[in-house]
């Protein structure tokens, strides 16, 4: 099942129209698409006399999930993840006016994890957006006027089928089944690795002011291979060309904090800037595809991993070939790796 909510906000005036609504978009792993209409799931954010108002209560519908193995490897190899949608349209009138100007919208889409779902570790899942957190993602324009905002998803009892499309048929205190079957997750085995954070990532020998605008964005590779044969252990997919060789990747950061100078406590060292990556990403995996027993691999081979924060870009020159007669370098400098102050896989 699903659902989302947000806190906070002004109270709802009875007889105050709305200022501004949000439609709320997912698609499910099968592929089952939800959108939500004024109709039948209305979403009301903001009031003409009241202004921002709360829609913590409200709730998407409830949606049943045949789970089995494709649906479990679909979710593997496309990632085991929500991808919910919000469009925030803001009338300026009363419902059903007009504007002249066309009704304006804000647009946020926000990623739910739903590895710990999925593996059983958790029933509920969420993304929580600060807008007075310092140093995390920026706040959505689409969530304006609220301080505090939580994206959920719930694993629920499936309702009776005598019960269909009543869910205040469904018992409150009900304890949801878990999302695998048990025969399932004994013979897939299936398990995640979810990388956090990498912490303290230093401009030097570069300059953040070229990182910024040089580089690609933050991206991360692991490599878990025997300590002897230094083959790769992770499972093989269909598209491996070599499987030996083979690492996973996180192509982007979902976030960066802001630089911050740091001093070091030797006198004759330069200061330097340093930032956080969030990448809060999960990957998941079948045991039962690894060349190895998965506790042996944990036990014997080591995760390796590296961050690429310093990756160059291509940079349009501005007219073929003037910076090879002028002799002069396009600016780019050659890349470096940073593995600097990775944390957080596990």
């Amino acid at each position: 099942g699903a659902e989302e909510g947000a806190e906070e906000g002004a109270e709802e005036g009875a007889e105050d129209p709305p200022t501004a609504s949000m439609t709320v978009a997912y698609a499910l792993p099968d592929g089952t698409e939800f959108v939500s209409t004024h109709g039948d799931h209305p979403l009301v954010v903001a009031r003409r006399a009241a202004g921002v108002v709360p829609c913590d209560s409200w709730t998407g519908p409830t949606h049943e999930l045949v789970v089995n193995e494709d649906t479990v490897r679909t979710m593997a190899r496309t990632g085991a993840r929500l991808v919910v949608t919000f469009t925030r349209s803001n009338t300026g009138g009363e419902a059903g006016d007009d504007d002249e100007g066309g009704a304006k919208s804000d647009v946020a889409s926000t990623t739910i994890e739903l590895a710990s779902l999925v593996l059983g570790s958790e029933s509920f899942a969420e993304r929580v957006y600060d807008a007075d957190a310092v140093d995390g993602e920026a706040f959505p324009p689409a969530f304006a006027g609220y301080r505090r905002v939580r994206v959920g998803v719930r694993l629920v009892e499936a309702p009776a089928e005598d019960a269909a499309g009543d869910d205040d048929a469904r018992p409150a205190t009900s304890t949801p089944p878990p999302f695998l079957p048990a025969g399932l997750a004994r013979d897939l085995r299936p398990f995640a690795v979810t990388l956090h954070r990498a912490s303290n990532l230093p401009d030097a020998p570069a300059s953040h002011a070229a990182l910024d605008e040089l580089c690609e964005p933050i991206g991360a590779h692991l490599a878990w291979r025997h300590p002897k044969t230094k083959e790769s252990v992770w499972p093989k997919t269909d598209d491996d060309d070599d499987a030996a060789a083979r690492v996973v990747s996180w192509r982007t950061a979902s976030s960066t904090t802001p630089w911050r100078t740091v001093v070091p406590l030797e006198s004759f060292s330069a200061p330097f800037m340093t930032r956080d990556a969030r990448f809060d990403s999960s990957l998941m995996f079948m045991a039962k595809d690894m060349p190895t027993d998965l506790h042996d691999a944990c036990a014997s081979a080591p995760l390796e991993l590296r961050i690429h924060d310093r990756v160059v870009r291509a940079v349009p020159e501005k007219f073929p070939g003037l910076d090879k007669l002028e002799g002069k370098d396009d600016g780019s400098g050659e890349g470096a790796e940073g593995a600097e102050g990775a944390e957080g896989a596990e």
